[in-house]
């Protein structure tokens, strides 16, 4: 920082940002899809994930929040057998977050050209 200056906390802000709002795009998109798809009643069902995601997002390890989110699934009403194959598939697989945040910072500290950029964002995503 001494050598270049405020302008890699820029920089550094501008991935945190980007980040965010392409995470925030997949929760509104692909995670909407598939509450409208599944007719889920949404606010019940954020009401039952709330425990659990503060269980790990304050642990930073959602291997932590699984035995309550099993637990508040059953109570809300999903099927023992779904829950038993569903979480941990999805605990096991679910890499998503990883993964934007992998193409962002790929796209953004190697700097390749910009259709470049966009590509990688959207293979990452699924959309290219």
């Amino acid at each position: 920082m001494g050598h270049q200056g405020l302008g890699v906390l820029w920089n550094l802000g501008k991935l945190v940002l980007t980040l965010y709002l392409a995470l925030a795009v997949f929760v509104v998109v692909a995670l909407g899809a598939v509450i409208r798809i599944a007719k889920v009643p949404l606010k019940p069902f954020i009401r039952a994930v709330r425990e659990p995601f503060t269980i790990a997002f304050a642990t930073a390890n959602s291997e932590s929040a699984l035995p309550k989110a099993f637990d508040l699934m059953e109570r809300f009403g999903v099927p023992r057998g779904i829950v038993g194959f569903v979480l941990p598939t999805g605990y096991t697989f679910n890499l998503n977050g990883s993964t934007l945040h992998l193409a962002v910072h790929r796209s953004l500290s190697h700097r390749p050209p910009r259709r470049r950029r966009v590509c990688i964002l959207g293979l990452v995503s699924n959309c290219c």
